[in-house]
């Protein structure tokens, strides 16, 4: 299961995993990225599914545990790749800026552990 597996760095950990054989679990919030991802990964004979979900939902990661049990019955690699970051000067930034990249850069990483 790559969390932010749509993303440049997720997509690539996805179809790494997936060239070693892994059945990998897309999860992300872009449905079209993520889809593309999953079509990669079939393409080159491989195993995928993709779930959408915002990884600081814990609601939505239960539900992507969920699917995931019920497409292979257990998980063995979780890997945390959804990530934010911020062009704002650090001394400009504002709270609820930082909120969010503290949300999904953190708080995201402990919902799915």
């Amino acid at each position: 299961m790559v969390i932010g597996g749509n993303g440049v760095l997720g997509a690539a950990m996805c179809e790494g995993l997936a060239t070693h054989g892994a059945s990998v679990v897309i999860v992300g919030r872009n449905e079209e990225k993520g889809v593309g991802v999953k079509d990669r990964i079939s393409s080159m004979g491989g195993e995928a599914l993709f779930l959408q979900a915002d990884a600081t939902s814990k609601d939505m990661i239960t539900g992507v545990l969920e699917n995931t049990i019920a497409w292979k019955s257990h998980v063995d690699i979780l890997v945390n790749a959804a990530g934010i970051n911020s062009n704002t000067p650090f001394f400009d930034i504002q709270m609820e800026e930082f909120d969010r990249i503290v949300d999904v850069n953190l708080k995201s990483v402990v919902i799915a552990c």
